[in-house]
C-alpha cells in the first residue's frame, strides 16, 4: 500500500506518519528521523540485498501531494538502478495475495529468517514455519510482478506524470 520505509523520502515519510490519531509533531519528527537514519544501511560499502515488490497503486496513491510523489518516485527509480536493489511492480489489474498486507522477510546467515508483518501495530516473528510461508508468498508475488527494467520504466513514467501535475 506504501513505499517501504527504507526507500521513502523524508517528505513522504512525514506525510505517511501525520494522519495517526494522537501523534504529535514531535512524535512524527522522531519517527521520520529514525527512518532516515535506518536508510544509511543502503549507502554503506557492502549494502544488503533488497528486493521489493510493490502494487502499482503505490505509484498512483497521492501521499503528500504532487511534489512529494514526484520526488518519491524519482527516488524509487534511482534506487532501482542500484546493483543490490531490485524493485518490481505488480500491475494494478492483477489480484494478488500481497493485498492482504505488507510484510518483510529478512534473511541472514543463520536461519530462520525474521519476518516483519506490517500494519497499524507491526509484529516481528522469528519462526521457521512462518518464515517459509512468507518466503513462498513473496516468491509468488514476484511471479505476478513486471521484470525489474519494466518496473523501473513504469516508475519513471509515473514520476513524469506527477511532475506534470506540479507544472500544470
Amino acid at each position: 500500500m506504501l513505499v517501504p520505509g527504507l526507500l521513502q523520502t523524508e517528505d513522504y515519510a512525514r506525510a505517511v506518519n501525520l494522519p495517526y490519531p494522537g501523534r504529535s509533531a514531535d512524535d512524527v519528527a522522531a519517527l521520520v528521523a529514525a527512518r532516515m537514519e535506518r536508510q544509511a544501511i543502503l549507502d554503506r560499502k557492502n549494502p544488503p540485498w533488497l528486493w521489493v515488490v510493490l502494487d502499482e497503486q503505490v505509484l498512483h496513491r497521492n501521499i503528500g501531494g504532487a511534489e512529494v510523489m514526484h520526488a518519491q518516485l524519482t527516488r524509487l527509480a534511482e534506487c532501482a538502478s542500484r546493483p543490490r536493489i531490485t524493485i518490481q511492480v505488480i500491475p494494478a489489474n492483477r489480484t494478488h495475495p500481497g493485498l492482504a498486507g505488507a510484510f518483510v522477510v529478512a534473511e541472514n546467515s543463520q536461519p530462520p529468517a525474521v519476518v516483519y508483518l506490517d500494519g497499524a501495530e507491526g509484529q516481528t516473528v522469528e519462526n521457521a514455519e512462518t518464515a517459509e510461508k512468507m518466503t513462498v508468498l513473496f516468491d509468488s508475488l514476484r511471479t505476478e510482478a513486471l521484470p525489474g527494467d519494466a518496473s523501473r520504466t513504469l516508475i519513471e513514467e509515473e514520476a513524469k506524470r506527477w511532475q506534470e501535475r506540479i507544472t500544470s
